[in-house]
């Protein structure tokens, strides 16, 4: 049933028995990568404190990945796309199921990071993963999210056809503000429509995507199909621009200098929307009209000649 998935877990009557943990990857001294399915620590000299809001103690130290180490990610991702894409929608729906299990008895330890890293009280951080989980409920409907559409005899001997297939690669770029809500969204959806996916989360809380990352191998997820990158500005530039163009799908957040990156740099190549349809979209005719957008609304963004289409909403 499982045959494209590898599973992580053994079967215990009803129950399946955790062979990895959520903080292997989150170590106590610095945050580790995690590529190819396991924790890999960093080999940059430049590291971000990593503080605890509430008393300003550093707990941890957040590496600037290198530009190798990137393109590492990304190179590992398109090998585990070539195998991804093909796993049937009803076997990555188990692996969804799965995953929405586990991240259902960790809930309370993701909403403590949360609260260690951001500075958020308990409940509201519980409120951020309870959405996140949402979300991830809603990706495992996944065989309907990727019907097609027919329409015979639109024209003489003419029908039109419409597939839904997965792009491939995807980077995201995580904001500051929902850790909870946005890496289940973003890992889930990506995860059940074949792609697979570089994160960058941000260097204040990347604790929540680790933990993540960490349930989607335990719920049966292949290596390689998600993997984590840290850094600030420079690795929207490094993994936007990468030589190889094997990114499909680009989410920036937060700030208009990132969409003016990618439009300086990249107005050659076309990335394309997605499957996702949106209702709004910012449109611009060159990019040095760019405006800032707010927290949640630079999303999605596409190239035609020397302008830029940013999603709102």
């Amino acid at each position: 049933m499982l045959s494209g998935l590898k599973r992580l877990s053994v079967r215990c009557g009803q129950q399946y028995v955790s062979l990895s943990t959520t903080t292997s990857a989150y170590g106590e001294s610095t945050v580790k990568m995690w590529i190819d399915g396991r924790p890999v620590e960093s080999k940059t000299s430049e590291w971000i404190d990593l503080t605890n809001p509430a008393t300003n103690e550093v707990i941890s130290r957040v590496p600037k990945c290198t530009q190798a180490e990137m393109q590492t990610a990304v190179d590992s991702c398109k090998k585990a796309f070539d195998s991804w894409k093909s796993v049937s929608p009803l076997t990555r729906q188990q692996a969804l199921f799965r995953l929405q299990s586990l991240i259902k008895r960790d809930m309370k330890k993701i909403a403590d990071n949360i609260t260690k890293e951001q500075g958020k009280t308990l409940p509201d951080a519980e409120g951020d993963v309870s959405r996140g989980l949402q979300v991830v409920e809603h990706a495992c409907s996944v065989p309907s999210l990727m019907l097609g559409e027919t329409l015979p005899n639109v024209s003489r001997d003419m029908d039109t056809y419409s597939w839904r297939i997965p792009l491939g690669v995807i980077s995201w770029y995580l904001p500051v503000q929902l850790p909870g809500y946005d890496s289940p969204m973003d890992v889930s959806i990506a995860l059940a429509t074949g792609n697979t996916m570089v994160l960058k989360p941000s260097e204040q809380d990347p604790g929540v995507c680790m933990m993540l990352v960490e349930l989607a191998k335990e719920a049966g997820v292949p290596d390689g199909c998600v993997n984590v990158i840290h850094g600030q500005h420079e690795a929207v530039t490094i993994l936007t621009f990468t030589q190889s163009h094997s990114l499909e799908l680009i989410k920036l957040v937060n700030i208009s200098t990132n969409a003016e990156h990618v439009m300086g740099n990249g107005c050659n190549r076309i990335w394309e929307q997605g499957i996702m349809e949106w209702s709004c979209l910012t449109v611009t005719k060159s990019r040095h009209s760019i405006s800032r957008h707010g927290e949640s609304e630079l999303h999605h963004c596409r190239h035609y000649g020397d302008g830029i289409c940013l999603q709102n909403g």
